[in-house]
């Protein structure tokens, strides 16, 4: 009884976030690009969901350039490393990476 009774509300918010995830991932291309584009819909709500994509997005891609080429996740040994090892100090800062993080 205990159990289940804990295991309830997890199950309820999974099962819902599960539903949600699943028509927003069922979305049109461009019903997703009318939603985060068009200035027409204004509340709040749709306000407040831009904002967390947004930041969700950002926080995404900061956690994915601080880990590209540097000691957790090394540069492949192709014709790509080159690339990323040519890239100027001033881009890379922008990133909050740095050339010293690189290893060869």
């Amino acid at each position: 009884m205990l159990y289940g009774c804990s295991i309830t509300p997890t199950w309820i918010f999974l099962f819902t976030f599960g539903v949600v995830l699943g028509l927003f991932s069922n979305s049109s291309k461009t019903t997703i690009e009318s939603f985060c584009d068009n200035v027409d819909m204004n509340s709040n709500y749709i306000n407040s969901i831009r904002k967390a994509v947004s930041k969700v997005d950002v926080e995404i891609g900061q956690l994915a350039n601080k880990k590209m080429c540097s000691d957790v996740c090394p540069c492949a040994n192709d014709e790509t490393k080159d690339f990323w090892y040519d890239i100027e100090e001033v881009v890379l800062n922008t990133y909050g990476r740095t050339k010293n993080e690189f290893t060869t």
